[in-house]
């Protein structure tokens, strides 16, 4: 091969590898998008919301001291209410929707989690953000992919591991899963909570449950509150973290 056909090989072969690099990364861009938008809601999507990274970040900071069966790339993946402290608006939104809907729909936290106390009581609300209730079914389905169990009281826990010691409770009075097989058994939202006195590794424990949270947000397709249901940010977990350090210090 003479030397001017031997330079049209190496340029053709340098366009069609620039081109194949520029088309893969055009269509990984896409398929970043894709999954983004199947997180926001679609006011979120509408109003040009963007995934937050830095909370992404944030959570997957995990405390060291986790069990040996929870895998790091498994905790690198959770990402719960994507885009709240890059915009305001829509935090905004969501909480004045729940406001209004206080009003019409009972969110009652159950009796024995009230009676843990606000310095004790660490607790976060899974509800959709329009109250559109959760039927016993869909979640039968989301604690047998979690390998959640219903205990004694009728709320669901993690027996297996001894450092995940909160539970599950559906936002009810009694907040019991007793009748969960019903098929009239449904509930506007599911608590996650643990009493922080009673816990040996509160943050470590905290870390197991936003796990766990982060799940039942994608199966579910739910928001995640506060027990004062404030729509949960990166700052509501900041400041828990900070809580928690200093009481297992």
């Amino acid at each position: 091969m003479d030397a001017t056909a031997l330079r049209w090989v190496l340029a053709i072969i340098g366009i069609v590898t620039i081109a194949g690099v520029y088309l893969y990364s055009k269509y990984q861009k896409q398929l970043r998008h894709r999954a983004a938008i199947k997180t926001l809601s679609q006011d979120e999507v509408e109003s040009g919301v963007i995934e937050d990274e830095h909370l992404s970040r944030e959570l997957s900071s995990i405390h060291s001291m986790l069990d040996d069966n929870l895998a790091d790339h498994d905790i690198q993946q959770i990402k719960i209410n994507p885009a709240l402290d890059s915009a305001d608006k829509v935090s905004s939104h969501d909480n004045n929707e729940a406001n209004k809907n206080n009003k019409k729909t009972s969110h009652q936290l159950a009796q024995e989690i009230t009676a843990i106390g606000t310095e004790n009581l660490v607790a976060h609300v899974l509800k959709h953000a329009d109250d559109q209730l959760i039927t016993g079914a869909e979640l039968l389905n989301a604690f047998k992919h979690l390998g959640l169990e219903i205990n004694e009281q009728g709320y669901g826990e993690f027996e297996q591991n001894p450092i995940a010691q909160y539970r599950l409770a559906a936002l009810s009075e009694n907040g019991s899963f007793d009748n969960i097989s019903d098929p009239q058994f449904n509930t506007v939202g599911v608590v996650c909570f643990f009493d922080l006195s009673q816990v040996e590794l509160p943050l470590t424990c905290y870390e197991l449950m936003l796990k766990k949270i982060d799940e039942l947000v994608r199966l579910l397709h739910l928001k995640v509150y506060n027990q004062d249901l404030r729509l949960m940010t990166l700052q509501h977990v900041t400041d828990m973290r900070e809580k928690l350090k200093v009481h297992e210090s």
